[in-house]
This record gives C-alpha cells, structure tokens and sequence, in this order.
C-alpha cells in the first residue's frame, strides 16, 4: 500500500517538502489507513501532518464515538488533530433539493476549507473501489467524457493519495498494523444508491473481473489525459469563435461536432447559464433554424446566419444601499434577512460551525477591522477566499459560481480593509477562523 501512495503522490506531484497536509479523519478504514501510511511516509516525503474531523451529528451516540475514536488515535499517534461540527439536518432542510448525503459533504468540505491553514494540502482517503463507484453511478444517472474520468487525484489543494489503492490493500495495511477502525452502520444499509451499487453490482463485477478497480482506475486515468487535452483545444478553439466585444461566437461551422458541443459549454459558462447536455442540444437546434430563444432565466441566445449571441433581460433590481452590521437581525434588502450572532469560545476546533460558503458564514470577528458594513455589489469589488493564494474580481466570481438571476440579491460584507464575505461564494482568508479564533461571528441569510 505504501508503495501505491508513494507512486501516486509523485505521479501528480501532490506535496512538496514542507508542506502542511491536513488529513480528513472519519475513523473509518481509508481514513486510518490513510492517516498511518502518510505518517510512515512522512520524513521521506518531509511533510507535516495534522488531522481534521467533521462530527455531522447524523448518527447520535455513534458520531460521538467517531469523534473520540479520531481524538484517541491522534493522541496516540502525536498528530495535532482539531473537531469541527455541523447540523446537516438543519442545512438540508433549509435548501429543498439537497440530500442529507449532499449536504454532509458540502459542510464537511467548507470545514476542511476554514481548519486548514492558507496553503496547506487537504488529503482525503479515496480509494480505487470509490473511483468504479464513482464511475459506475455516473454511469447509471448518465454522463460524458467528464464523467467517466472518475474522482480527480488533485483539485485545488485536496489531494487523494489512496486513489490507486485497493480496498484488500487497505484492510491488509491496517492489519499488519494491528490497528482498529470504526464503521458507519449506514454503510450496510440499501437505502442509499451507492450503498446498493456497493453492496449488489460490484460484487458481480468482481466475479467477472476481480481487479475491476484497477481496470477502471486505468481507464480513469487514460480518459484524463483525453479530456485534459480535448479542453485545452476546445478552450483554444472558443478563443477564435468569441468576440468578446459582440458577446458572439462565429465560425461553428468549421468545427467538428464533438468540439462544437464543447465550444457552446464553454460559451454558456460565459453567459452565466449552468450547461446541461439538453441545453446544449437546444443551442445546436437554434444554431440550425435560427431565430431567438430564452435559454434561461433572463438570458437570450440569438442565432443569425451561423452566429451566435447572448443578452441578458434587464429586470428592475431591488435597491441596495448599506448599513453598519448589527448583532442580530439586519434587513438589508426586500424580503431578505441576515441574522449575526456573535459567539464567545475556548477552542475554534472543538466548538464552532465553521460555514465559509452557501448562506451561511462564520468569521472570525477579531480580525475584522473598524466597521463591518453590509452591502450590495460595487464596481470594482475583488476579495482573496479562504483557501485560496490569490485575489480575484467579484465580476469573474459571479461568472463562475451564481446564476444571472441571482446575482442581484446577494449580500456583500467589509471592513475598513476591504470585502470580507460574499454570500453564495465565500468568506476572506483575511478573517478566516483557526485554533487561536477566540469569538465567531456567524451570518446566516434567510427570505423573510
């Protein structure tokens, strides 16, 4: 297993010599496994360790007996370990169409973000047998080329070194180690999809082929290096279509089909709209017929003689002005609220809902500096995320991540030194919690 690791941590250049690599403790098999084998690597690769556990509080007793297994391990093993906590029932129910399931993994990798030091590397256990998971559930729901390249082995700072790995590899490890582990009793139950996939398919699967998680780990690793270069030409070829002057791409024609579809993906992002293969096909069938469509909310695609464009329907904005933030109840805008509450607390790693992202955030409200005022967008905004080593505009941040019709509406918080949250994308590095957080200020913005 340790070789695996190794393999693919210089494959893809995961860490380098003084890095800080965080790994995301469960208590379960991958995560120990990954724990133990990061520490027998740790002088050869000269990295530090620390561990980070989200408590979800999904399971009652049982998640406060992972929480403790995580603590006594890192005890044990003399790794700095920190606990984060979430109510994902209460975050789920807030957001209609987000699952339980979903909305765990949002929350407990916005904490991983917010308990992570600037420029560290988050290591999660992903193994092989999540990778055919992966796969084979893409697969099932439908999917392209994206899709079938399975769990990258790095985004961003999150790094997975077990990826490789098998899961008799991983038991075999932890036994040579005579080391325990702890297990979900939801993993066992046939109420999740992956969980029945799991449980009925792969064992199938592996009657017919016992080392189906190698071969689809080469599989995924072959169609990355296709899809990475197959962006590369697409993004080279949207380049020579748009006219960013005019909104418009030209030159369709010219393409083959398989690259026009990733042309007009690219052309969406640009204009906001979130790219689904069925509005894609829409595009393709306006491109032919011509004409003007709505091809979401308030934007309009206009084909002409194979060119085509983008605009956006200008509706009234409510108006926005700014007000000092109060702990408490703040109305800002019509029909919207953002509630402050300030909390006094020992330790950031035993006590606080750290939520960087989404409709709620959690500062730390010592490094806020003079007044903090709420508000709506401002020409020129830029702020630098938690998490991330650089400054980025506002403009470009909506372009990436929050739909045209929402943008609007969206609460915006500064200090004297500038912007330090933007609700629906994140919160500043600047005033982002550690373990020396003494009060947190959370927001958490409702329609009322």
């Amino acid at each position: 297993m340790l070789h695996c690791m190794m393999e693919t941590i210089h494959r893809y250049a995961m860490v380098q010599p003084g890095d800080t690599v965080t790994v995301a403790l469960s208590g379960g098999a991958d995560s120990t496994a990954l724990l133990l084998g990061l520490l027998a690597l740790r002088e050869q690769l000269g990295i530090s360790l620390r561990a980070v556990h989200v408590n979800h509080h999904l399971r009652g007793a049982e998640s406060d007996r992972d929480a403790a297994f995580c603590a006594q391990l890192c005890e044990e093993r003399q790794v700095p370990f920190f606990l984060g906590t979430c109510d994902v029932a209460t975050y789920a129910a807030q957001r209609k169409h987000t699952s339980c399931e979903m909305a765990a993994r949002e929350l407990r990798y916005a904490q991983l973000e917010a308990l992570c030091p600037p420029g560290s590397k988050i290591a999660t256990a992903h193994t092989a047998s999540d990778n055919t998971e992966t796969v084979l559930e893409r697969l099932t729901r439908g999917t392209g080329l994206a899709g079938l390249c399975g769990i990258p082995p790095v985004r961003g700072r999150i790094i997975r070194p077990l990826l490789y790995v098998t899961r008799p590899q991983i038991l075999g490890f932890l036994a040579q180690q005579h080391q325990s582990y702890v297990t979900d009793s939801t993993n066992a139950q046939d109420a999740f999809f992956r969980n029945r996939l799991r449980h009925h398919v792969l064992p199938v699967l592996r009657q017919q082929n016992p080392a189906v998680d190698r071969t689809v780990g080469v599989m995924t690793r072959i169609l990355s290096d296709e899809q990475q270069y197959l962006e590369q030409q697409a993004q080279d070829a949207f380049d020579r279509c748009f006219d960013p002057a005019q909104n418009s791409l030209s030159g369709l024609q010219n393409l083959h089909p398989a690259m026009e579809r990733r042309v007009l993906a690219l052309f969406l992002q640009r204009c906001g709209v979130e790219v689904s293969a069925v509005r894609i096909a829409r595009v393709e069938q306006l491109l032919q017929t011509g004409g003007k469509q709505n091809i979401a909310a308030g934007v309009y695609l206009t084909a002409d003689q194979g060119m085509l464009k983008w605009e956006h329907a200008q509706a009234p904005s409510p108006a926005v002005g700014e007000m000092v933030l109060q702990i408490g109840e703040n109305r800002l805008m019509p029909g919207r609220i953002c509630m402050a509450r300030l909390e006094k607390i020992n330790q950031v790693t035993s006590n606080c809902n750290v939520h960087s992202k989404f409709t709620n955030a959690t500062l730390d409200y010592d490094k806020i500096k003079g007044t903090a005022v709420l508000r709506g967008r401002k020409q020129g905004d830029s702020i630098r995320l938690a998490g991330r080593d650089f400054t980025k505009s506002v403009k470009k941040l909506l372009q990436e991540k929050v739909p045209v019709q929402q943008r609007s509406k969206l609460h915006y918080l500064q200090d004297d030194a500038g912007l330090i949250w933007i609700e629906g994308i994140g919160i500043s590095a600047r005033v982002q919690p550690d373990a020396g957080t003494q009060q947190l200020l959370t927001l958490t913005v409702s329609d009322g």
